[in-house]
């Protein structure tokens, strides 16, 4: 990093001999306020030296270029021996105002350091580098090499300290058995060297293998046996066991004719709220733990933003073909290359928005920008964090998520004027439709002056667009990657293509909230995507809550802690639920009949579907979860993916690709590679 130089002394003696001292300042990106030290050692005791205080040769700070002229406040100290008096000054050592001050301390002493005060007060720079002679080592440094030495072995404690609790809590993690009852059978252990904890390690990358090695047979070893035996279990016959999970610890799967005890547990004895803050590190990576354990949130959602969802599908169709425009351009001629994930996240981040804070701030780029990268690595730093002991995680979270607080606060910037226009506004003041005035009237509603909190609403509002940009860009990530590597991609797209056309004109052409409901194809090919490419693997998990543990059907018996539930990836590749379930069939979830409409325009040929709406969830299809706990903002994005996956069947042609990229797993989420590129052009003919 360039250094600037600051600003030079120069001592001129009454004898022949002059030296410089160059005093340099590192830049730095945050504001400090503090005083910045100068110390320089005479070179022989006359009386009368001057002290020249010369300013920088470059003015930096053009706004306030005062502030560099340390001259204006500086104050003068000897280092001097106890047994010798204070010295005194003349003329006074604190000269303000002055940016070229001439000091004229009494008198010098080669063994004592003269050392200069100076208070500063600066947006770039933190730290002094000097070019000093070794005197200044010999006689100042002893002190400051002794405190340093302190800071250092301090450092090295506090080091020390939390790489033994971490290697603890890590060995805990891989090989500990959690009190968990011996008779349940371990997927992926065998008995062999370290093999719960490689199974353990396993579940970074590979729990999608250990998920179905466990759904389908589970080799375990029983320590009611003399010596280890290999069993051979199924899962499908009623017989929980155990998934390891490195992150949040052992996992009881239960059959899915278990299901329905699951849901009769109330929430507190078995939680899901528990299980989703866990796996999200929520306490360190959602802005603020009031967010995650309130209900305002959830509330928010269900009562406001459902019902008003088919007010805004108009808006929400203006702003698809308005960011469509801009990520994936009109060119009707030629084939041109997208990122699907790079796009689709640009876009959903704009149609989000349109709802959630409205016009204009849905179209500010720079806002966009911010809001839409916000935790789009959450899981990796949730992952991390996992495996820090909760005694540093206050410590080591803001360094991992520091660059998702600098977004926030950039978001913060236009959201925050926002809110407190609104909480100051007159009674008379017209309400806008939006979720900031949906936090606000919720507090109205509750009395609870705190939740109008302009920080808190801000931090509320930016978590909810991660949780809805983030999930949808990568569903229509992986739902165009799915169509795209399909051999009848063209038939599909067509499929769909007359569907629209046709619902809109019943509609006379307007987008509505009926309208978009009858458009069952996409709902069958988003539902198949995700059925496929689930967000994540856990379909229904809920963590033991009651102090002295619940007994399992089976009778089994687990502790407090504990995370138990059902995986939907196993459920949704089941061949007894789903004929060829690794292939995309974008119709599997719809049934063509003939239309019996004749208001419509049509051809003989065509044909009408019905088909399962995509935000049903069933014990078969747990993308949303399922049961009282399903993902209350599954009907927001259900409108965001058919509007879009409408827009790109009318609007656009993809090229077909010749193999569907694997997606990446992590724990216990997935999601498709980020770099990939497809090939799509604009329509000439579109809706």
């Amino acid at each position: 990093m360039e250094l600037h130089p600051l600003t030079s002394f120069r001592i001129t003696h009454s004898i022949p001999n002059s030296f410089d001292f160059i005093w340099q300042i590192e830049p730095f990106p945050f504001t400090t306020y503090g005083q910045v030290i100068f110390a320089f050692l005479p070179s022989q005791p006359v009386y009368g030296d001057v002290l020249s205080i010369h300013p920088p040769n470059q003015n930096i700070d053009t706004e306030r270029p005062r502030n560099l002229f340390l001259g204006r406040e500086i104050f003068i100290h000897y280092l001097w021996p106890s047994h010798t008096r204070s010295p005194t000054f003349s003329p006074s050592p604190n000269p303000r105002n002055n940016s070229n001050s001439l000091l004229l301390p009494p008198f010098h002493e080669p063994t004592y350091c003269f050392y200069i005060f100076s208070n500063i007060q600066r947006s770039f720079y933190k730290q002094i580098h000097s070019v000093l002679c070794t005197q200044y080592h010999s006689n100042v440094g002893a002190g400051f090499e002794k405190t340093m030495y302190a800071l250092q072995a301090t450092i090295v404690l506090l080091l020390l300290a939390f790489l033994i609790v971490s290697t603890h809590h890590v060995y805990l993690r891989l090989f500990s058995r959690h009190s968990l009852p011996e008779s349940l059978p371990w997927v992926g252990v065998d008995g062999s060297f370290f093999s719960r904890a490689r199974a353990n390690v396993r579940t970074f990358l590979h729990t999608r293998d250990l998920v179905q090695e466990g759904y389908y047979k589970v080799r375990a070893i029983c320590s009611d046996i003399g010596s280890p035996a290999n069993l051979t279990q199924y899962s499908k016959n009623n017989l929980p066991f155990v998934l390891p999970n490195a992150t949040t610890g052992p996992e009881v799967i239960l059959p899915m004719s278990h299901m329905k005890w699951l849901h009769e547990q109330p929430d507190n004895v078995l939680s899901q709220n528990e299980v989703n803050r866990q796996f999200l590190q929520a306490d360190y990576t959602m802005l603020h733990p009031k967010i995650i354990h309130d209900t305002v949130h959830e509330d928010v959602i269900k009562k406001e933003l459902t019902r008003y969802l088919g007010n805004f599908t108009e808006d929400v169709q203006e702003e698809i073909d308005y960011a469509f425009r801009k990520a994936w351009g009109v060119n009707t001629k030629d084939w041109v290359e997208v990122s699907p994930y790079t796009t689709m996240l640009e876009i959903i981040a704009r149609v989000s928005n349109r709802i959630l804070v409205g016009l204009p701030l849905c179209r500010d780029e720079q806002y966009i920008g911010h809001s839409s990268k916000f935790a789009r690595l959450v899981v990796v730093q949730a992952t991390f964090l996992s495996q820090v002991p909760d005694l540093f995680k206050f410590i080591v979270a803001p360094i991992v998520n520091g660059l998702d607080t600098l977004r926030y606060r950039k978001c913060a910037k236009y959201i925050i004027p926002i809110i407190n226009q609104r909480n100051s506004a007159s009674p008379k003041f017209e309400k806008e439709n939006d979720y900031i005035q949906w936090c606000i009237d919720h507090s109205f509603r509750n009395n609870d002056p705190s939740l109008r909190n302009p920080d808190l609403i801000s931090k509320r509002l930016t978590v909810l667009q991660f949780a809805g940009i983030q999930s949808s860009a990568i569903t229509l990530t992986n739902l165009i990657l799915d169509l795209g590597a399909s051999p009848l991609i063209s038939k599909y797209l067509s499929i769909m293509r007359e569907e629209v056309r046709s619902e809109l004109g019943a509609e006379n052409g307007v987008w509505s909230k009926a309208a978009l409901a009858r458009m069952v194809t996409l709902d069958s090919a988003a539902r198949e995507s995700l059925r496929l490419w689930a967000f994540v693997s856990r379909g229904v998990m809920k963590q033991v809550v009651k102090k002295d543990g619940i007994n399992l059907p089976t009778g089994e018996h687990l502790p407090f802690g504990t995370n138990v539930g059902i995986h939907n990836y196993p459920v949704h590749h089941d061949e007894g639920y789903y004929k060829d379930p690794y292939s995309f069939d974008p119709l599997r979830f719809c049934s063509p009949i003939e239309s019996a409409s004749q208001d419509v325009k049509k051809s003989a040929q065509s044909v009408h579907y019905k088909g399962t709406p995509l935000v049903t969830t069933t014990s078969k299809f747990m993308a949303f979860s399922h049961g009282k706990h399903s993902c209350p903002g599954r009907f927001f994005a259900s409108q965001q993916l058919k509007l879009v996956l409408a827009y790109i069947a009318t609007n656009y042609d993809i090229q077909q690709i010749n193999l569907r990229p694997d997606n990446n797993w992590l724990v216990g989420s997935q999601g498709p590679p980020l770099n990939v590129q497809v090939r799509i052009r604009r329509r000439e003919e579109t809706v």
